[in-house]
């Protein structure tokens, strides 16, 4: 039997994350899976749920989207007739691509730290044994709509047999009463989770987790309330810290490869995007952002391309693989997530107060200027 702490997820609260910013009780979550402290299930039946309800919110969104493009591709008078073909064309890509972007936002299920449970081996008897008799969390004799709930309530049983540490975490009322009658504790969402003494004593300092929790949306209206103080920091470059960092060399010739920034001389703006804004962790703010700025760049050109331009030259004695070395000097669109960690050591019984420091949290910049992509 395992002793390590296990939470079976239901659909009814899979469907409250939003796919894009999924909120810091998710980031607190993650990060107890990545220190092996926690195990995050979701049964078979309730994740090929979640996984059309994404599906459905895509295809939606894509046909509401190309509907509207092919309204203003007929709005002859009001509309030039090249901005009407281009509006066609583009629903012409959207219908094309489909499958391939409801596939790519269905994918981003598997960023979260959830494991599939499988169906268990005998569970199709059992969910039938129980549908006729009316066991269970069926409500009555043959209830049909039921079913996907039957195989939920089976998976817990079984997981909890070898798992007497589990925890269920569900809206559905009925579900909740059935499953509790298994002997699992049973929650409503992800914050009363993380009330729970089990969970906080996973933390290395629960009472700040659930600060963080809490306040998480206060702390970062804050931050872009006072979004200057955050750009002085920025600019600092002794302190950059990002993650996720990328950027597209436009003017380099086709097929250049192993972009990387060694230096950067000027920016020009900066943008932070606040409403993706998530935890990186408990006191860890990660904001999205992108700026522009000169730089001084290195990458691999290939060798048949064999000359220099203005904003870069090559190193003719450093060909390899069908590569040469080039340095230069342009300006790019950068994008990234930075680290922001908040130390103001606040009082955790009060409500939120403003923070008296901030602090980008510090990589070497052989971490931070690594990667690239054309």
């Amino acid at each position: 039997m395992s002793k390590l702490p296990s939470v079976i997820v239901d659909t009814s609260v899979l469907r409250t994350i939003s796919p894009r910013n999924p909120g810091p009780e998710i980031g607190l979550l993650s990060d107890l899976c990545g220190d092996g402290k926690l195990a995050l299930v979701v049964p078979e039946v309730a994740w090929n749920e979640w996984k059309t309800q994404f599906a459905e919110a895509a295809k939606k969104e894509i046909e509401e989207t190309t509907q509207m493009l092919r309204k203003v591709s007929r709005r002859v008078g009001m509309f030039e007739l090249e901005a009407r073909r281009e509006c066609s064309s583009f629903a012409d890509i959207l219908d094309a691509a489909r499958d391939s972007l409801i596939a790519d936002h269905v994918g981003v299920i598997n960023n979260f730290p959830f494991r599939m449970l499988h169906i268990a081996e005998g569970a199709g008897k059992r969910v039938m044994d129980a549908y006729f008799a009316g066991k269970p969390p069926f409500k009555q004799l043959k209830a049909r709509k039921d079913i996907p709930d039957a195989f939920i309530f089976d998976a817990c049983e079984s997981f909890a047999s070898k798992h007497p540490n589990s925890i269920f975490v569900c809206k559905d009322g009925p579900l909740c009463s059935a499953v509790a009658q298994l002997g699992l504790k049973v929650v409503h969402s992800f914050s009363d989770l993380l009330m729970l003494e089990q969970i906080k004593d996973l933390h290395n300092d629960p009472q700040f987790a659930r600060w963080w929790a809490n306040h998480f949306s206060d702390v970062v209206k804050w931050m872009e309330h006072n979004e200057d103080e955050v750009v002085e920091l920025v600019l600092q470059d002794e302190l950059l810290s990002f993650e996720d960092l990328s950027f597209v060399v436009p003017e380099a010739p086709a097929n250049s490869r192993n972009f990387s920034i060694i230096d950067v001389h000027k920016i020009y703006s900066v943008e932070f995007i606040w409403d993706m804004a998530h935890s990186g962790g408990e006191g860890i703010l990660r904001v999205p952002m992108k700026w522009n700025c000169e730089v001084d760049i290195e990458f691999q050109i290939p060798n048949e391309v064999g000359y220099s331009m203005p904003w870069y030259s090559i190193d003719t004695d450093s060909s390899s693989d069908g590569f040469t070395r080039a340095n230069g000097e342009c300006e790019l669109e950068l994008h990234a997530d930075i680290l922001i960690g908040y130390r103001s050591k606040p009082d955790l019984k009060t409500d939120f107060s403003p923070p008296s420091s901030l602090k980008v949290e510090n990589v070497s910049h052989a971490d931070t200027y690594t990667s690239g992509s054309y």
